[in-house]
């Protein structure tokens, strides 16, 4: 135990910023320590080792944030993948961390998803996607949001950060021809998925921006990503730095052009 707290003190003391310093203090104390403190038995290596892993991981999710000019309650979930595809596979890692921050109601709808084991991580097959594909293009019952986003991964490749990045001016039609800015040029879409990203685009023309009376700029709202703040109304048209700037940071993948018979 005193060979675990010397070491938290040392890797606490290497935190610049005095808040998250102060967070993450909280964090081992109330989350590790306590626990460990209760038990009667000495502290085995595991212990010992998975509190350094959580911990670690924690400063280097706290170091990330401010260097994206965030911190873990401003943390949009859209970022989340971002974070995720940042490095290893030890992101995961900071899953534990981010449950305690918003169990403590330091943080709130932003999670971390377990880690799939390489058991269950199969790749589809091409005769599993195109069903899931033919599924989306015609199941009415499932939500357009959902049905469009589906699309735009099996079809195009497009990682999350970069649909929740889409705006209104990103569907442009002309004439028969609808095109989707995915990075810095337009694609063509093919029927019927023009048709699905254009009835996105009108429904989200219709509804309000979250707390404003004026239109939205984003073809996603919140069902799929949140603002830098929970409390503030989307930016309106023609201020969409911020979320640009988080597809900026997603790793690039160029679409994939397609042709559906």
């Amino acid at each position: 135990m005193t060979r675990l707290e010397n070491w938290i003190n040392k890797a606490l003391a290497n935190v610049e910023n005095t808040e998250d310093r102060r967070f993450l203090r909280a964090f081992a104390t109330w989350h590790h320590l306590r626990r460990l403190r209760r038990t009667p038995k000495p502290t085995t290596r595991n212990q010992d080792h998975h509190a350094r892993e959580d911990i670690s991981a924690a400063i280097t999710l706290l170091t990330w944030l401010r260097r994206h000019e965030r911190t873990l309650g401003t943390w949009p979930p859209a970022d989340i993948d971002i974070w995720l595809s940042s490095g290893k596979r030890t992101q995961y890692t900071a899953r534990t961390f981010v449950m305690w921050a918003v169990k403590n109601r330091h943080a709130r709808n932003i999670e971390i998803p377990a880690p799939v084991s390489d058991a269950e991580h199969k790749a589809l097959t091409e005769d599993q996607r195109w069903d899931l594909i033919r599924d989306l293009l015609s199941n009415e019952e499932t939500d357009l949001v959902d049905r469009v986003a589906g699309l735009l991964v099996l079809l195009l490749a497009q990682r999350l950060c970069s649909i929740t990045a889409l705006t209104l001016d990103d569907v442009m039609r002309t004439g028969p021809t609808v095109n989707l800015r995915l990075g810095t040029h337009p694609l063509e879409l093919p029927p019927p998925l023009d048709d699905l990203v254009l009835r996105l685009a009108r429904q989200r023309e219709m509804a309000p921006a979250r707390g404003s009376a004026h239109t939205s700029l984003w073809l996603y709202d919140d069902q799929v990503a949140t603002p830098r703040h929970s409390d503030q109304a989307e930016p309106q048209r023609g201020h969409d730095e911020p979320r640009r700037g988080h597809a900026r940071r997603c790793p690039a993948r160029q679409p994939v052009p397609v042709t559906m018979q």
